[in-house]
């Protein structure tokens, strides 16, 4: 085993950068494997990764705060529409309507994929 595979590396960056780094998409697709958006079942190869705390709003590029979302949801429900994405403690989902209603997953991403 070399030592460059035996030395931890950081996940993330702590920055807003305009592109996921490759270590971090899968990362994030090791956690998340389908849309983040409650209720989607478009696999998370298919998806964009997006910032839940958007970049534009200092929201930094880092595991916590990204999460895989089909291009209808990330594009249309999320920027067209206004809705927001949460990330639980427990790894769910909470997708919030600009009007205030909740859609929640019903379990942790492991038992989703």
């Amino acid at each position: 085993r070399s030592l460059a595979l035996a030395v931890p590396l950081p996940l993330d960056t702590g920055e807003a950068e305009p592109t996921i780094p490759p270590h971090l998409r899968r990362a994030v697709l090791s956690r998340h494997r389908r849309c983040c958006f409650p209720g989607c079942e478009v696999p998370g190869f298919a998806c964009q990764i997006h910032h839940f705390v958007p970049r534009s709003r200092g929201g930094p590029t880092t595991l916590g705060n990204l999460g895989p979302v089909c291009p209808f949801h990330h594009l249309i429900a999320i920027h067209r529409w206004g809705w927001t994405l949460a990330l639980n403690a427990d790894g769910t989902i909470a997708a919030t309507s600009p009007y205030g209603h909740i859609l929640r997953d019903h379990g942790p991403p492991g038992r989703a994929a």
